[in-house]
């Protein structure tokens, strides 16, 4: 364990403070160690099923990951470990869920934190410091909510299965849209439908998504069994998102 010693003068005399950072900080003490063993992990489940080689699905992904570091985030290395352990965990599955996939991005986005204080403007949750949420437009503590709770203030954040609707002059979390129901951007259909919209028309009907290999034009048309819901752009079809020939393949060095 490496340790690092501060030097400070307290009543004329020499006091040494030590201040410990765990093994697996020092690992990934850097962005540059962490962003290869990120790309070590992601190649480690997806290389083979995307058609590529081990050592070139690092390259790509090791370049991927250095290039967008975001601008005015802190690397910390105490969460690397974590962001690591979720990739191996979720990819090896080699089936999983949209919502398994966006916890991956959530925990490996925390690597970089954001500088943004509670109560104030962002956009998303990695704006925020510490574990805060970007929710209604400011970084706030998450509070959970369930179908039937409040949800109006900065924070309260509705379940998978409902979404925060006006009810009079108040906000509550209600269920997602059943088939056949009426739908907009502001009021989703559940998670196994979706809000087809006519040409000119202001709102749509919730119907059930459409089937693996069936053309289409965005990811939330498709159906879980795509591993996650994905409409390849090359191909405009429901395809498996890491399968081979996809555009999500060749992010990997696919083909």
């Amino acid at each position: 364990m490496l340790r690092k010693t501060l030097l400070v003068l307290a009543s004329g005399g020499v006091v040494a403070l030590f201040a410990c950072s765990s093994d697996t900080d020092d690992k990934y003490g850097d962005t540059n160690s962490f962003c290869a063993a990120k790309a070590d992990a992601e190649c480690q489940q997806l290389a083979a099923g995307c058609g590529a080689s081990i050592d070139g699905c690092k390259s790509i992904r090791t370049s991927a990951c250095t290039s967008s570091i975001p601008a005015g985030r802190t690397y910390t290395s105490a969460k690397a470990q974590e962001c690591l352990d979720k990739i191996t965990a979720v990819y090896s599955k080699r089936s999983f869920s949209s919502a398994e996939e966006k916890d991956v991005n959530n925990v490996c986005g925390r690597v970089f934190a954001g500088n943004v204080n509670k109560n104030a403007a962002c956009q998303t949750d990695f704006d925020c410091i510490s574990d805060f949420v970007c929710d209604k437009g400011v970084c706030a503590t998450l509070s959970a909510k369930s179908k039937g709770d409040p949800c109006a203030n900065p924070g309260e954040v509705c379940s998978s299965d409902s979404y925060c609707a006006n009810q009079g002059a108040n906000k509550f979390c209600v269920a997602k849209n059943p088939i056949n129901h009426t739908c907009d951007k502001d009021n989703p259909c559940e998670d196994t439908l979706r809000c087809i919209v006519g040409a000119g028309a202001a709102n749509g009907s919730c119907q059930p998504k459409l089937n693996p290999s069936d053309k289409c034009d965005a990811d939330i048309e498709c159906p879980e069994a795509t591993t996650p819901p994905y409409c390849d752009p090359k191909q405009k079809k429901c395809l498996p998102k890491y399968g081979l020939g996809t555009a999500s393949c060749g992010d990997f060095g696919g083909h």
